[in-house]
């Protein structure tokens, strides 16, 4: 899936699965110690969450407080989106070429490097200064 920028800044990846999606929001929320200490279903809204939120209309009470599983309902319908597929123009040859002989063919294509920054921009700024 393609993720949304405003998104994709909180998780530090442009491209995603739901489920690593999913986790690298319960990430973001761990690592900004988010996660409720009454209730572990149930994380805090910061900033940053706020304006990923309100951006489409997302219902944040007044306590600040978010269910973590409406949240990623709400991720994943409002701020991802389906990648078209890659589409292969070919020919298919039905000729005299022995079956002993299978043609091989190497496509060249532009992928973006998930390694680039594996852990995110969130956990970046807490591992300053460490080995």
């Amino acid at each position: 899936f393609s993720v949304a920028p405003d998104l994709a800044r909180m998780v530090g990846s442009l491209f995603s699965t739901r489920g690593k999606l999913i986790g690298d929001l319960w990430g973001y929320c761990a690592v900004n110690r988010l996660i409720s200490q009454e209730d572990s279903c149930e994380v805090r809204v910061d900033d940053s969450l706020l304006a990923l939120l309100s951006s489409d209309g997302f219902p944040v009470p007044a306590n600040k407080r978010v269910n973590f599983q409406a949240l990623c309902e709400y991720v994943c319908a409002k701020k991802i989106t389906v990648i078209p597929p890659i589409e292969l123009k070919y020919k298919i040859r039905v000729g005299s070429t022995a079956p002993s002989k299978p043609d091989c063919y190497d496509i060249d294509m532009d992928v973006p490097n998930k390694h680039q920054n594996p852990t995110g921009p969130w956990l970046d700024k807490h591992n300053f200064g460490r080995d």
